[in-house]
């Protein structure tokens, strides 16, 4: 056999034992749900209901996804509008805590303060300052003729490092408690569902509670 067919039969099984050998690829993004549980006022009609907190870890922190959230609680959502013939609310999603007033990593980048994000910009490049447009802060939506959900349509959203988490939090979620049935031996419970899509989020648990309605004297 010539040289130049050995050197061609060994280059052939070179590229399939390439082929063939393991592939890395990065774990997928699983997001453990948790809240408070305050008690709250079953006459209020628009009561600050507890925070819900998405801890995620797994993904590929070189990628940015783009994350749509919807909230469903089984009372009506009474959150105030940020102005005047707007669907926007004072709903917020956070990005990794960020604190006013000081410098704070959120996505892999860094802004000062809580910022106001738009929707659907990326962060920027890691360890540098967050791209104008993008944010740690962003205000949720309604969903039309449904009183009972929010949405929050493309948030960034950045896989962490290994060992590390990415905590999304959901505040100023406010609800009419005056429809939950009271009559029973037990408070009722202000109840929430989460529903993700766009980004490749498995939310291993997607219902929590945010509290236990009771009467105003008790609060």
């Amino acid at each position: 056999m010539s040289t130049i067919s050995q050197l061609s039969r060994l280059t052939g099984l070179l590229i399939l034992m390439v082929g063939a050998g393991p592939r890395l690829h990065s774990s997928p993004v699983q997001c453990v749900v948790t809240a408070e549980t305050p008690l709250l006022r079953a006459e209020a009609m628009a009561e600050l209901v507890g925070q819900i907190q998405i801890d995620c870890r797994g993904g590929d922190p070189n990628s940015v996804q783009f994350l749509n959230l919807e909230l469903f609680l089984n009372v009506p959502i009474t959150s105030d509008p940020t102005g005047i013939g707007t669907d926007e609310l004072e709903a917020l999603l956070l990005i990794d805590d960020p604190l006013p007033a000081q410098w704070n990593t959120s996505n892999r980048v860094l802004y000062f303060g809580q910022v106001k994000g738009v929707p659907g910009v990326a962060p920027g490049p890691a360890g540098g300052l967050g791209a104008p447009g993008s944010g740690n802060v962003y205000a949720a939506e309604r969903v039309p003729n449904a009183p009972n959900r929010i949405r929050w349509s493309g948030i960034p959203f950045v896989p962490a490092p290994v060992g590390e988490l990415r905590t999304l939090r959901i505040v100023n979620v406010r609800a009419d408690l005056t429809s939950l049935d009271g009559s029973g031996p037990e408070p009722p419970t202000v109840r929430a569902w989460l529903a993700t899509s766009g980004a490749g989020l498995l939310l291993v648990n997607s219902q929590v509670v945010l509290g236990y309605a009771v009467s105003s004297l008790q609060v």
